[in-house]
């Protein structure tokens, strides 16, 4: 079957050639005009001519058709001067902004010549998309050389309207708060690099993190996007990189953050301080320029980020909870390279090569430290990226275009202990210090309450993407009374991902501690194989068609044909399915989707200036299909995991085995260890098979429905205001489905008042729950009517969305609700997956359970972002966000409540979602100084300022009631409460800090 794709790939586009002047139309923008005379009247035969850096060739000229219709396809971001001439009427020549995947319209109207022609520059063409209805965001390397923003290119995503914690428009997903650096964004958003798909499969995030001096720009496709776009429900990040252009051009920068620069927001609290900072560094420099002038343009860029401090508290704690001194060598530390590459080329005037390398790779220290914790359980992590494309295009006459690309992404993450680890020689992993093999003694510690025992964790993590696309492009002047602008798309995608972890050793985390009158210790270990293959075959067709000369209506449907495979040993030796001959050779088949998204919009030019613009759009958009939801069907998810659970009320009774006159809550090294002993036998060990879940033919992929209704108006020139209604559906949510019909006994439970970490205390609230007769399940996998998910978005938006005068201005206010029964965080709420709650009435009807605000929202948020440029080249930047709170809600873990059965770990002790976080206050400002030094060269020093108002806004908090600080007491030594508070650093935006920075570009 790939074969054949390929086959009918390559046939198709020698059947159909067609070109443009960049790498690919998903890294491109358009110019569409029209001539006119001062009748209104087309203009034929009128000749356009196109000049800019960014093209290969000095200039490309076109004539425009019958009606005075002219464009100009895959141009790369930038302005670009299109000018206007026909015999006999004076010549007009427009500055024209072009963005990634928008259209520039040029509206030409020639006054019939004088006695002399002459050349009038005008800047005032309309800055309003006039051909899709989609919303798009777009922030170039102008605004972002000149902001006070981190350098990620996910990090400023979050300044377009309706992101919140990276995640879009209520889809959430962010994965990146939790304890994997190496991925970064929301699993709901799909990422592309010049249009190459770089999500990884495991969680649907992204391990690519490219130098941002090498991005010309970021596009952010969040609703109303064409049939093109696939793969995610929140929003398509595309980043396009720089080229090359016919004058070398080149850039130094130097940026540099101190401990001295950083300021503590911890409010005293030792857990959340962010401890020893040194430095974080990062060196970068670009270059391009022609290798064959107006013909072969390359462009690379290098950057290297260093930085030692991380979030490991001052201090180590020992068994007895006394601060001892940390060594030097604990601080975390990163040294990370980022090398990118491109080269454009011009064959002939019918013909464009393309190709482009970014490769990342570094590695870390001392991840997984947090306060509280020993040097011992302390990780070595390295990883790397590479995404590569090779693009062709071609034209035929001035009407069609074709499209082909190679591409293919490859990811490689390892995390290794750094200290020798207990057990046989066969269990250290290669590079185990220092003497791998003959085992060592790992000391027990204190964490959180808790006495542990800690064997280092493994994790390996691999995966790679090879993908071929195919578009052509037809625009058609007059066919049945419109004109029609359609592409028409196939795409082979074919990805794989293996996802290996276990503790080293002869065991995993063993636990001791007291909590609520429990009394427990438990043992964990398990080494997880999550390995599968993904193949989706697609077709696209996108129709842009030109109703009237004020409507035009963007119609478009794709078909996704998704196969997953399990790739795990033992289970892939054959096929599952022998009918299906398609199958790759050793792979079983899990899955298989057939998805069909409908696409359809409108833009009504209201002034008919294009400065009155209202749009709307109706589309669906179907999320990711996911490693683990392969593996887990198959059975192959757990290779083993085994455990011992030992509970004071179960096994044993606590007082027969201590003396009534032990502190239970208290106890000693050595009642500890005998602690231990009794509980890790035989008797205890508790094995936890790995089932299968087989997916039925008839489940559907997790989808939303996305409607928009929306108006832009530019009120003065280059202004731009606009508002936009968006309702959004999330349905056909997975589910395992018990097949067994339980009986459910209720009872009354009250929760006993909770102690707040600001020092309040909440009402305990009394609840009907209900006992499960039996926990034994027979689980299948389907898709639940109970989950829902909604969203109602209005956001209004004001912007400068031309720059010439030195001033960048965007403003947003934005007001979310989102509500469903189905979390929008990460891992399994992204792809739905869940329990049996439909049937069980501690959910469905139950009043603490039902339909709330989903965690990853916040209602308002009104976003400032911008720069002006000063008198002696002084310029100022701000960004300003204001977010309301993310919502929560007490739980409390079911062993402490009693609760039976319950396939749950927790409940609601209140109703979801009635309490808000704290309000996310951030303002960030940057001062520079630039040095003209002739020919083009400039010298800047900048000082950005981030969180300036010191905020204390945490990203997430504890809902458990039950949850203290590990390491801060109070004036007593007793244990403080963390909930409805971080617990960690990791969930607090960091404190006030200052970056010093110097750029040198030519």
């Amino acid at each position: 079957m790939r074969n054949k794709l390929a086959v009918l790939t390559i046939a198709m586009l020698l059947i159909l050639p067609a070109q443009v002047m960049a790498q690919g139309a998903r890294s491109t923008g358009m110019i569409a005009g029209e001539i006119h005379d001062v009748d209104g009247a087309g203009l034929p035969g009128a000749t356009a001519t196109i000049e800019g850096d960014n093209l290969i060739q000095e200039s490309v000229a076109v004539t425009s058709d019958l009606s005075g219709v002219f464009r100009f396809r895959n141009l790369r971001p930038g302005t670009y001067l299109v000018t206007v001439a026909l015999t006999g009427f004076q010549t007009m020549a427009y500055n024209v902004p072009v963005s990634v995947g928008t259209t520039s319209n040029v509206i030409a109207v020639l006054e019939l010549a004088g006695i002399s022609e002459t050349v009038t520059v005008i800047s005032e063409t309309p800055l309003i998309d006039l051909e899709s209805a989609s919303l798009t965001t777009s922030y170039g390397s102008d605004l972002m050389e000149n902001i006070p923003a981190p350098r990620e290119f996910s990090e400023i995503t979050n300044f377009a309207p309706g992101f919140a914690d990276k995640g879009a428009y209520g889809a959430g997903g962010n994965h990146s708060e939790g304890s994997s650096s190496h991925r970064i964004g929301s699993a709901t958003n799909g990422y592309r690099l010049n249009g190459v798909d770089v999500n990884e499969g495991d969680w649907g995030n992204t391990w690519i993190n490219p130098n941002v001096d090498s991005i010309a720009e970021i596009q952010i496709v969040g609703v109303g996007a064409s049939a093109e776009y696939s793969n995610f429900t929140g929003a398509m990040i595309n980043m396009i990189t720089k080229g090359g252009t016919n004058e070398f051009h080149g850039t130094g920068s130097f940026y540099w953050e101190g401990g001295s620069l950083r300021s503590d927001n911890s409010g005293g609290i030792v857990d959340l301080e962010r401890g020893k900072f040194s430095y974080d560094r990062e060196f970068s420099a670009t270059f391009g320029g022609p290798i064959v002038r107006n013909k072969l343009l390359f462009f690379a860029s290098a950057a290297r980020q260093e930085s030692l401090g991380g979030n490991v508290a001052d201090s180590i704690w020992d068994n007895d909870g006394v601060a001892a001194t940390t060594p030097e060598s604990a601080q975390q530390g990163n040294d990370i390279w980022r090398l990118h590459g491109r080269l454009d080329y011009l064959l002939n005037d019918r013909h464009t090569l393309g190709a482009m390398i970014n490769h990342d790779p570094g590695g870390g220290s001392n991840e997984s430290l947090r306060p509280g914790s020993p040097l011992i359980v302390a990780m070595d992590t390295s990883i790397e990226t590479t995404t590569w494309l090779f693009s062709w295009q071609a034209q035929l006459g001035d009407n069609t275009f074709t499209d082909l690309r190679f591409a293919g992404y490859s990811g490689a993450y390892i995390r290794l202990p750094i200290k020798c680890q207990e057990g046989p020689a066969s269990a250290n992993p290669p590079g185990a210090q220092p003497d791998a093999g003959t085992g060592c003694d790992v000391p027990d510690y204190w964490f959180g309450g808790s006495r542990r025992l800690t064997r280092g964790f493994l994790e390996d993590e691999d995966n790679a993407r090879k993908e071929i696309t195919a578009t052509v492009t037809q625009y058609v002047d007059n066919f049945m009374g419109a004109a029609h602008d359609v592409k028409l798309g196939i795409d082979y995608n074919d990805s794989w991902s293996s996802w290996i972890s276990s503790y080293t050793g002869e065991g995993g985390l063993y636990t001791y501690g007291y909590h609520g009158g429990y009394l427990y210790v438990y043992a964990y270990y398990y080494d997880v194989g999550l390995e599968a293959q993904i193949v989706r075959s697609s077709a696209f067709l996108q129709d842009n068609v030109t109703a009237t000369d004020d409507l035009t209506l963007n119609l478009g449907l794709r078909y996704d044909r998704t196969n997953g495979y399990d790739r795990t040993g033992g289970r892939g030796g054959s096929r599952t399915d022998i009918s299906a001959p398609w199958a790759p050779a050793g792979s079983g088949l899990q899955t298989k989707y057939y998805n069909l998204a409908p696409r359809l919009g409108f833009t009504w030019d209201l002034s008919g200036d294009g400065r009155a613009v209202a749009h709307g759009s109706w589309g669906r958009y179907f999320e990711k299909v996911a490693i683990g939801h392969i593996s887990r069907a198959s059975g192959g998810a757990f290779r083993e995991n085994l455990g011992y659970k030992s509970y004071a009320s179960y096994f044993f009774d606590a007082t027969d085995f201590f003396d009534s006159s032990v502190d239970l809550a208290n106890l000693t090294d050595a009642q500890a260890i005998a602690l231990q002993d009794a509980t890790f036998v035989p008797a205890n060990l508790r094995t936890q098979d790995a089932p299968q879940f087989p997916i039925p033919e008839d489940l559907h992929s997790l989808h939303t429905d996305v409607i928009n209704i929306g108006f832009e108006f530019e009120f003065v020139n280059d202004w731009v205001v606009g508002v936009d209604y968006i309702h959004k559906d999330d349905s056909n949510f997975f589910n395992y489905d018990d097949q067994i019909d339980h009986q459910f006994t209720a009872f009354e439970y009250t929760a006993p008042d909770t102690l707040l970490a600001d020092g309040t205390v909440a009402t305990g609230q009394t609840q009907t729950l209900y006992h499960k007769d039996t926990g034994f399940t027979d689980q299948a996998f389907t898709n639940s009517p109970y989950y829902t998910r909604t969203h109602d978005i209005v956001s209004l938006t004001l912007d400068r969305r031309r720059t010439g005068s030195g001033l960048n201005f965007s403003t947003s206010v934005t007001y979310q609700n989102n509500r469903g029964t189905k979390e929008n965080g990460d891992g399994q709420s992204v792809w739905g997956r869940g329990f049996d709650q439909e049937d069980n009435p501690n959910f469905n009807g139950h009043p603490f359970s039902e339909s709330g605000p989903l965690r990853f929202s916040r209602a308002w948020s009104w976003k400032v972002l911008g720069n002006y440029r000063l008198p002696g080249n002084i310029l100022a930047g701000m960004y300003w966000n204001f977010a309301s709170g993310r919502p929560w809600n007490l739980q409390q873990r079911n062993s402490r409540i009693g609760l039976q059965n319950a396939d749950y770990g927790r409940s609601n002790i209140e109703k979801v979602g009635s309490r808000r976080w704290d309000s996310l206050k951030q303002l960030d400002l940057r001062l520079s100084k630039s040095f003209e030094m002739g020919d083009g060269g400039r010298f800047e020093l900048m000082v950005d300022g981030f969180n300036l108002l010191n905020d204390f806004s945490p990203t997430n908090v504890q809902e458990d009631r039950s949850r203290t600080f590990n390491v801060h007491r109070d004036a007593s030594g007793g244990r403080v409460s963390a909930v409805g508070s971080p617990r960690t650093t990791g969930g607090l935006l960091p404190g006030r800090q200052f970056r010093i920075g110097a750029r040198l570009s030519f």
